[in-house]
C-alpha cells in the first residue's frame, strides 16, 4: 500500500526551500512551452504572486496548490499540463513553478500531440514495510 505522506512530506519540503529562496528577491521563472517570462512579484503565507513580463495583472497561485501539484509529481512521476489545469487553473505558471523548484530532477518534454509532458528523473520513493 502506498503511503501518500512521504510524497506530501517531500513536496512540502521542497515548496518551502524555493520560497525561501524566491523571496529574496524578483525571480523570474518562464512557461515551458512558449518560454514566456513570469516573475514572481511577492510570496506570502498563503501566496506566490506571479506577474507576467507580457502584463500588468498579477496572478495569486495559492501555496496549497503548488503543494497538491507537487505531490502529485512525486505520486505519479509523470503529469502532463492537461493534469495540472485539475489542480489549479493558471497551469502554465503552475509548471514553470514547478520545473524551477525541480530543476535538478525534472525534464521537460513535449510530446507528438503536443502536450507538454514533465518527468522526475531518477528518483524512487518508497517506504519499507
Amino acid at each position: 500500500m502506498i503511503n501518500e505522506s512521504i510524497f506530501k512530506v517531500k513536496a512540502t519540503e521542497r515548496e518551502a526551500m524555493f520560497a525561501r529562496k524566491a523571496a529574496a528577491g524578483n525571480r523570474v521563472v518562464y512557461t515551458i512551452k512558449s518560454a514566456k517570462a513570469n516573475v514572481i512579484e511577492k510570496i506570502t503565507e498563503k501566496y506566490i504572486n506571479i506577474r507576467s513580463a507580457n502584463r500588468d495583472a498579477i496572478h495569486r497561485n495559492p501555496r496549497s496548490s503548488l503543494r497538491r501539484a507537487l505531490t502529485l509529481f512525486f505520486y505519479r512521476r509523470i503529469v502532463t499540463l492537461k493534469q495540472l489545469m485539475k489542480v489549479h487553473a493558471y497551469s502554465s505558471a503552475m509548471a514553470a513553478l514547478i520545473q524551477s523548484i525541480m530543476l535538478d530532477i525534472c525534464k521537460v518534454m513535449v510530446t507528438k500531440t503536443g502536450a507538454v509532458q514533465l518527468t522526475l528523473r531518477g528518483l524512487f520513493l518508497f517506504q519499507r514495510a
